[in-house]
């Protein structure tokens, strides 16, 4: 059974959720009676920058904490590998993967709207990092026209990933009104923005 968290986390979130799907999936199979085990096949993605290797030193020391939980049942074998790539792109072969899980990371977009791409254009959305309260309309729409194109492809590519009868679990940021700018997202990026800019002006660093 193959497993891929995209856009997985560089620490130790990511070894909960293999430990997570270790534990169920134990139960199941035993709850089955099956005495063959499915080997579990990890494949973590995340961007080529992502701190591959102090993942990797993590997971030299990882065991399944959750075995004192299932003394004499039979434990599946699992591997556990890296996929760095972006996941707006093809990552695995056709109808490989049994399971994609992604958490918390689906709001980052492909890129900049092209139409903000560019030394001057970027102050449009008043050197935020997502949409504000002083974000421009016209910028929370090309924003929204982004998400839309992104999210599509992310579908198609991993419709083409799936084995038939595969799943998909996905996590993502929301709000419960459809005002833009309201939210508890839009100050948590704000604040975070705004802590950015402080780091920036103590280096004496230009935004421009």
């Amino acid at each position: 059974m193959v497993v891929a968290d995209l856009g997985c986390s560089s620490g130790q979130n990511t070894l909960h959720f293999v430990s997570e799907v270790i534990n169920i999936f134990t139960k199941h199979q035993n709850n089955l009676g099956q005495s063959d085990m499915v080997d579990l096949q990890f494949f973590l993605n995340d961007l080529p920058g992502n701190d591959f290797n102090h993942l990797f030193r993590i997971l030299n020391t990882f065991t399944f904490k959750g075995a004192s939980n299932h003394k004499g049942d039979i434990l599946p074998a699992y591997h556990i590998y890296g996929a760095p790539g972006s996941y707006y792109t093809r990552l695995f072969p056709p109808q490989a993967v049994h399971l994609f899980h992604s958490s918390l990371s689906l709001h980052w977009r492909s890129q900049v709207p092209e139409q903000l791409n560019g030394k001057q254009k970027s102050y449009l959305n008043e050197e935020n990092i997502y949409i504000t309260k002083t974000t421009p309309l016209h910028v929370v729409k090309l924003f929204q026209e982004q998400f839309i194109k992104d999210f599509s492809l992310f579908l198609k590519l991993r419709h083409e990933e799936l084995v038939d009868g595969g799943r998909m679990v996905l996590t993502i940021y929301g709000r419960k009104s459809e005002d833009p700018y309201s939210g508890d997202v839009n100050d948590i990026f704000g604040l975070l923005g705004k802590s950015l800019q402080s780091l920036v002006a103590e280096h004496n660093f230009s935004l421009k």
